[in-house]
């Protein structure tokens, strides 16, 4: 029952003025799933017992667990996500709601002609796409089905689909729409490019959105030009081996989880040093984290198109990054930026000299005043707690540093009785 629930929100039509009300109702439904509820809500219809039943018996015919089809579990994990589905105390997020109906979609329609090849290349194309695009409310995940309705006709062909129709697909984040496209053109150009691609985007912090490289390497400025990949054997050879590089220094910083573990914020001090990589994040600017969404590395190393502000924040990691041998030692690579930096603003040389203020910061979070003039350092998130000038701050610390130099032990505060 609890299947019958996620692939009745998979397969609701995108265009019924109720498409928000059933899909609420069948994703906050903590009770007893039965059919008389289903008919109620209205999500029993010819397209989700379909869909049911051609799942079901896709799956059916093993004596341990279901048939899969796929060679790994790069992209899907086939086991994974139906032991999701049938878990009755909690429901799909939106994301694995759209890898649900990609998958059984596929496996319904191709039911006499599953070929694992080009069931890889939907999900692969699908999974970059879900995962990188934000759902918030359901009228994100709405568009998405919208969108997939329209992929499906396309399913067995997505790569010279995606290569040449890019501009067609609506639902999800576009500018990962526009990576997919290059993606498609380079993997039908040869088979080199295909097993580069794969592995970057199945870097598991990177998961997909890899955009980035092909930024760094050159590859994505040239192809913008006409949106072709229609160059020389000489320039392909000479794209892959700068998308390898860097490939190797992103793998030098980031591991599994983000942000790889750097004493004294080596790297967040390297990228001070060469210019304002700092997001916003509200009324703050924050020094990113590994994990959360406005205010990860992931955005940083997204960019976006759109804002040159956000374009020219990515090109500080590249300046970074162009640094870095990709065979060599990073720590290193990182303290000589750091140690060389000539900052032309005083906030940010102060930073990159003083760990301490960027350690002060346990939320990562700085502010500004409206002048731009003072810089505070905060220990959670508002002016109302507790926080520190960031001059004052570095200047303490400097005098601190010559007075235990000097040898001299420094003035002490002391109460005097009446």
């Amino acid at each position: 029952m609890a299947l019958c629930r996620e692939i009745a929100t998979a397969t609701r039509n995108p265009e019924d003025e109720k498409f928000e009300e059933v899909v609420q109702e069948l994703r906050s439904q903590k009770g007893v799933l039965t059919y008389q509820w289903f008919a109620k809500v209205g999500a029993v219809d010819e397209p989700m017992l379909r869909s049911l039943f051609g799942t079901i018996e896709q799956l059916s015919g093993l004596d341990d667990g279901i048939r899969t089809f796929l060679e790994d579990k790069a992209y899907l994990d086939e086991e994974g996500l139906f032991q999701r589905a049938i878990d009755s105390r909690t429901s799909l997020n939106y994301e694995e709601t759209v890898m649900l109906r990609a998958y059984t979609g596929y496996l319904v329609e191709h039911r006499d002609s599953i070929e694992p090849v080009g069931l890889w290349n939907w999900v692969r194309v699908v999974a970059n796409l879900s995962r990188n695009t934000i759902y918030n409310r359901p009228e994100d995940f709405q568009r998405s089905l919208r969108a997939l309705n329209t992929l499906f006709e396309h399913s067995e062909s997505i790569l010279e689909f995606l290569s040449q129709n890019a501009d067609t697909i609506a639902g999800f984040n576009q500018q990962q729409v526009r990576e997919e496209q290059l993606k498609a053109q380079l993997i039908i150009r040869s088979d080199a490019w295909r097993k580069l691609i794969v592995e970057a985007e199945c870097h598991k912090y990177f998961a997909g959105q890899i955009e980035f490289l092909f930024k760094f390497s050159g590859v994505l400025d040239h192809w913008l030009d006409e949106k072709t990949c229609d160059w020389s054997e000489q320039m392909d050879e000479e794209f892959r081996s700068h998308f390898v590089a860097c490939l190797k220094r992103a793998n030098l910083i980031f591991g599994d989880d983000g942000l790889k573990r750097f004493d004294h914020f080596l790297w967040e001090r390297a990228l001070l040093a060469e210019g304002d990589y700092l997001v916003e994040s509200g009324r703050n600017y924050s020094f990113l984290r590994s994990e959360g969404r406005e205010t990860s590395w992931k955005r940083l190393l997204r960019g976006d198109p759109k804002k040159p502000s956000e374009e020219a924040r990515r090109d500080v990691v590249w300046r970074v990054m162009d640094q870095l041998d990709p065979e060599g030692e990073v720590v290193a690579a990182l303290k000589g930026i750091v140690d060389r930096a000539e900052v032309a603003e005083h906030w940010r040389e102060l930073l990159v000299r003083h760990p301490k203020a960027i350690d002060y910061c346990e939320n990562r979070l700085i502010r500004k005043d409206d002048a731009g003039e003072r810089i505070y350092l905060l220990k959670r998130s508002q002016l109302n707690g507790t926080h520190a000038d960031l001059f004052t701050y570095c200047l303490l610390e400097e005098i601190e540093n010559l007075v235990l130099e000097s040898g001299i032990p420094p003035l002490k505060c002391v109460s005097i009785g009446t």
